[in-house]
Parts: C-alpha cells; sequence; structure tokens
C-alpha cells in the first residue's frame, strides 16, 4: 500500500516563524472524481470494541449506501436499517497509513447533518502511538469539529492528550446557527507552538503548547484524518436517538491541507560582527525583504546590560541572504551581544514572517562568558549558557535572587543563595533578567542568554 507523509516539519534553530496570512496549497480532495479515491482514504468497518470506545450504536460499512462521491461533494450517510445484527449504519473514512501530516493547515468545507442522536465528527488520530501506555489518550487526538444533534447551532473543538481527555479535555465551542443548513470550513492551524481551530474566519479555540512534555503536548508527530457520522453513543445519545430523522447526510465539498508560512524553512545560518565592530550580521537560508520599522525593530544589547542605538538595518547587496544591522555606537572586542527584535518586523519574499529572534549571540570570537557585578564581587556564568547556571557569591552577601524570562515570567527564584547551580535544561532559549537583592536593600539585574544546546 502507498503510504504518502507529508512532513511539514518546523524546523528552529534560532529563528522561529508565524503563519500570519501566508499558506500554500500542498494537498487536497476536491471529491470531483467518480468514486471515492482509494489512494487516500480507507474505511473503519463495524462497531469497533464498546461501540469505537463510546457505546455508539451504528455498523460503518463500505457501501456506497453509506459513502460515495457526488456532484462535486463526499456524502456520508447514516441510515436506520438491520444491518450484521446493528439498527444503523454509517460510514467513517480515514487517512490512516495512506497519508499523515505533521503541522500545517486542515481545511475542510462540510454541511452537518441534524437531529437528535446523530454525532459527526472531523477529527484526527495519531500515525505512531509511541508515548505512555501506547494508547489513547497518552498519544494525542484532534478534533477539528464534532456536532450533536440536540445542540443544534454549536460546534466543538476539543484536544484530548494525557493530562486532558473525555469529560475534562481542552475544549471549546462556537454558536453556528445555520451549520446544518449551509457549508462552512472547519480548519485546524497546528505548528509546534500552539493548535487553533476556526470556523470560516473565525477563529475560536487556541492552545499553546505549554512545553511541559508528551503529557500536556503529544502533537508533535503525524496525524492522519478521520470524517464520520456516529449514532448515539456516550455523548451524541446523550437524549436518546430519534428514529425519525433518517437518513441523515453529511456533505464534505474539500478537504485541503496547507503549509503555513510557520512551516517554511527559514534558518540563521551564521551570525557574526563585522570587522567594523558596529555592525551586525545576520544570514539565513532564504533571501530577507527589508524590515518593516528598520530603527525600531532591534534591540542590540551588550555585555547583558548596555543598549546600543541602531542606525541603520539594509540587505547586503553581495548577498541578499544576509541582513546587516549597524549600531551608532562601536562594539569593543571582548563585549558579548545579543540581539532582540519585535515580532512580525521582518519578512521574507516569500512571505514568511520571522517571529522571535531573542538573545542570540552575534560575536563569536566574544573572549569572556562571565558577567561580573560591581563592587558586590558577584559573578553569574557561563554567559551565554544552555543548561545550567552558576551564581557565584563568594562574600555571601546576596539576600535573595530572582530570574524572569523575557515576558516578564518568573522561572527561577532562591533565598539566601551561595554558590548556586540553577538547573535550566527546561528553559526555553532566549534572552533573561537576573535581579540580585542583597542584604543591604540595594538591587543588581543582569540580562543573560540561554542557547540551544
Amino acid at each position: 500500500m502507498m503510504k504518502i507523509y507529508f512532513l511539514l516539519t518546523l524546523l528552529i534553530l534560532s529563528v522561529n516563524l508565524v503563519s500570519g496570512q501566508n499558506k500554500s496549497l500542498v494537498w487536497s480532495d476536491e471529491f470531483d472524481g467518480a468514486t471515492i479515491n482509494s489512494t487516500y482514504w480507507d474505511y473503519d468497518l463495524g462497531n469497533g470494541e464498546g461501540g469505537w470506545g463510546n457505546q455508539e450504536l451504528q455498523y460503518y460499512t463500505d457501501r456506497t449506501e453509506n459513502a460515495r462521491v457526488e456532484g462535486g461533494n463526499l456524502i456520508l450517510t447514516a441510515k436506520k436499517e438491520s444491518y450484521a445484527g446493528f439498527n444503523y449504519t454509517s460510514a467513517r473514512l480515514v487517512t490512516r497509513n495512506k497519508i499523515a501530516w505533521k503541522y500545517g493547515r486542515i481545511e475542510v468545507r462540510a454541511n452537518l447533518p441534524e437531529g437528535t442522536g446523530i454525532w459527526p465528527a472531523i477529527w484526527m488520530l495519531p500515525e505512531v502511538w509511541n508515548y505512555g501506555n501506547g494508547s489513547w489518550p497518552d498519544n494525542g487526538e484532534i478534533d477539528i469539529m464534532e456536532y450533536v444533534g440536540y445542540q443544534p447551532g454549536v460546534v466543538h473543538a476539543s484536544l484530548h492528550n494525557h493530562n486532558r481527555y473525555a469529560g475534562n479535555s481542552i475544549t471549546k465551542t462556537l454558536n453556528l446557527a445555520d451549520a446544518e443548513e449551509n457549508f462552512h470550513v472547519y480548519a485546524l492551524e497546528w505548528t509546534k507552538d500552539k493548535i487553533e481551530m476556526f470556523v470560516d474566519d473565525t477563529k475560536f479555540f487556541t492552545y499553546n503548547n505549554p512545553q511541559t512534555g508528551w503529557q500536556d503536548w503529544p502533537w508533535d508527530k503525524e496525524f492522519h484524518l478521520l470524517i464520520n457520522i456516529a449514532v448515539g453513543g456516550t455523548w451524541g445519545g446523550a437524549q436518546g436517538v430519534d428514529d425519525a430523522i433518517f437518513p441523515q447526510t453529511m456533505e464534505i465539498d474539500y478537504v485541503r491541507v496547507y503549509q503555513l508560512a510557520s512551516t517554511q524553512e527559514m534558518l540563521l545560518e551564521s551570525a557574526e560582527t563585522a570587522t567594523t565592530h558596529n555592525e551586525i550580521n545576520l544570514d539565513f537560508n532564504l533571501e530577507l525583504a527589508t524590515p518593516q520599522d528598520e530603527e525600531s525593530s532591534f534591540e542590540v544589547v551588550v555585555n547583558n546590560t548596555e543598549i546600543y542605538q541602531v542606525d541603520s538595518v539594509y540587505i547586503d547587496a553581495a548577498n541578499p541572504k544576509r541582513l546587516k544591522i549597524r549600531t551608532e555606537t562601536p562594539f569593543q572586542r571582548g563585549d558579548v551581544i545579543s540581539l532582540s527584535y519585535t515580532p512580525g518586523n521582518i519578512q521574507s519574499t516569500s512571505g514568511a514572517i520571522l517571529q522571535a529572534f531573542e538573545g542570540k549571540l552575534v560575536d563569536n570570537n566574544i573572549g569572556t562568558s562571565t558577567t561580573q557585578l560591581e563592587d558586590m564581587g558577584v559573578k553569574i556564568y557561563p554567559n551565554p549558557f544552555t543548561e545550567q547556571l552558576i551564581v557565584e557569591d563568594n562574600l555571601q552577601r546576596i539576600a535573595s535572587l530572582q530570574v524572569f524570562s523575557s515576558d516578564g515570567k518568573l522561572v527561577y527564584t532562591q533565598s539566601t543563595p551561595t554558590h548556586p547551580r540553577i538547573n535550566t535544561d527546561n528553559w526555553s532559549t532566549g534572552l533573561y533578567v537576573v535581579k540580585i537583592y542583597y542584604r543591604n536593600s540595594t538591587m543588581q539585574s543582569a540580562k543573560i542568554l540561554k542557547l540551544t544546546p
């Protein structure tokens, strides 16, 4: 069996990208043929274990009575009929073992069925079940759209993981009065950093990656798509099943998968200060456009304390992949130089937008790795750091210290430290601020830089 993978993997060193409005189509099924395309789609058959784990009442088939292509649409039909010992039939199409995706935007334009007891869904499950118990919910589920007929006009989107599942899932709803009368685009946007859900152009669901491991974020691998109509079940049948509603159909106009700007490969290849010592060179693997707001886009921090004014930002005429940032003040040998800029202020010619580039060391010959706070004899090292940070206080003058991320969140605190070794393995790459409170009631602060190991 042919297996196609569209691995829209976000490749990052110190540069992240944000999707914005940019997307490019990488796969679609417009259902323009005479039959369901078996290269893309397979069927789940039967009633599964325990009614597919939900006490559902239908028997899934691969008959044209339950799933067919007609008039440019995929038509799924749930029927009231005796079949294989069950009282209802329906269909569940899956792309499992045929096509799977990691990151991107998935759109399904659909018109939903109606009536008490009907439970249509557009959702995703993993190709590989390698986390925790090797089953559900540890390996994750993405529900782009669920609809229960006894709640007309209410669309649900949910995520399930080890810590949040079933009745405690991560879920949001949207009121959509004409869901049963008209087509709407149900969409997922998925990156390494967050998952968002949309109906047409309305975003109503956002879940950010908490960076706490697979228990909260199993969505770092390929998932396949499922489209089905269930009958009854623990949720769909919570108010019974009205047999008078059948047959019921869900019409799918298309399924489209896009690569987002956030999934384009745009890596920082090198960063250095020029020989003039007041110019920073950033080399990317894609050509850049001129920053939207040159002088205020960048902040250049020297020796973790001083901010140097940016004089100009421009593209190297001889190398369109090189961005040159010139400061008004020259750098000195031994300076520790870090860089940050306002998200969205730089855009590539292909449309990708640089979201965050904070605290990247740009002088590869700095010749120093210790931040020394004057007068108090306190040393913070190494700086930049990766997996460990040491604050040396041989004179025992520190009363307490705090470390804050660049967005102001407290990531570490300790009272009366003397020579603390701070484990920073799980800290995100970027710029941090150390605040040290002394026993004489004074305070000093310093900027430190976390690099990817």
